[in-house]
Order: C-alpha cells, then structure tokens, then sequence
C-alpha cells in the first residue's frame, strides 16, 4: 500500500458515504408513497451493498486482494444521481397529482402507509409507480457508486476516472 492507495480509498469512502446518506434521504422523501416494511427493504439492499463495497475496497487497498478499482463514485456521479433523484420524485408528484385528478379525491397508498386495499384502485397505481422508483433508485445508486455515474457529465480532470 502506497499513499496514493489511501487517498483514493479515503476518496472513494467519502463518495460511499455521500450516496448512501442520498438514497436514504429519498427513501424517506413524501413523495415516495410506500410501506415502512418496502423503504427499509430498500435501504438494507443498499446498506448491505455499501458494507460489502466498503470490505471489499478495504481489502484490495490494505491487503492487496482484489482490485483497488471496485468503486468507481466520483463528484459527477454524485450530481449525476441527485439529478436523477430531483427528476424521479417530480414525475413521482406529477403522476400522484394525475391519478388524483383522474379519480377525484386524495390517494393514500393505505392506513399508514401499508399496502393499498385492493378496492383502492388510486392507491394501487401509485403504490406499483412508488415500487418501479425504488428500483430506479437502486439502478440511480449502482451506476453512482459502481458504474461511475450515467455519463451525463464529463469527468473533467480524471479524477476517479474508470482507466
């Protein structure tokens, strides 16, 4: 192990850090109409893979196992995933407030946030959208923290740059 071994691994912890407090914060924003059981479902598939990224870039930076090159975040990942995130819980809005519209009235995904009765009809559409953004959040994450973001943004400087 080297310096520069441990500034990127310092680096890559950081930008961990960053993601997964993000996808967390979403989780819990209000547009997201789900179940508690569905949110924590979702933040343990994260938390686990975070741990399990942070075990193995610890053992290819301190123990030489691996390959130092695991975890690609980088800052333009990060914005990248936030704007992913910011359109995600606009269309999460837009399409709650049509269904709303559509069916006259509020639309609950059920008694505290459970799974919607199945006469319900509003809170099933909205609940079955709220469960393909979850996936789209564990998609934003992966290419954030693995993938070194959607490529919207150039990498200017090779910083965290995939070789």
């Amino acid at each position: 192990m080297n310096l520069a071994s441990l500034v990127n691994f310092v680096v890559n912890v950081i930008g961990l850090c960053i993601v997964v407090g993000l996808i967390f914060l979403a989780l819990d924003s209000p547009f997201i109409k789900l179940d508690a059981w569905i949110k924590k479902f979702a933040k343990f598939a994260v938390g686990g893979a975070a741990v399990l990224a942070f075990a193995a870039y610890c053992a290819a930076v301190f123990l030489g196992v691996g390959t130092g090159a695991l975890m690609r975040a980088t800052p333009a990942s990060i914005i990248e995933f936030a704007i992913g995130m910011l359109i995600l819980i606009a269309v999460l809005y837009i399409i709650t407030l049509v269904v709303e519209w559509l069916l006259g009235g509020a639309v609950a995904p059920g008694a505290q946030g459970a799974t919607p009765a199945p006469s319900n009809i509003g809170g099933i559409i909205v609940f079955v959208v709220n469960v393909i953004a979850i996936v789209v959040i564990l998609i934003l994450a992966e290419k954030a923290l693995f993938g070194g973001g959607l490529g919207l943004i150039p990498n200017i400087g090779g910083f965290g740059a995939v070789k």
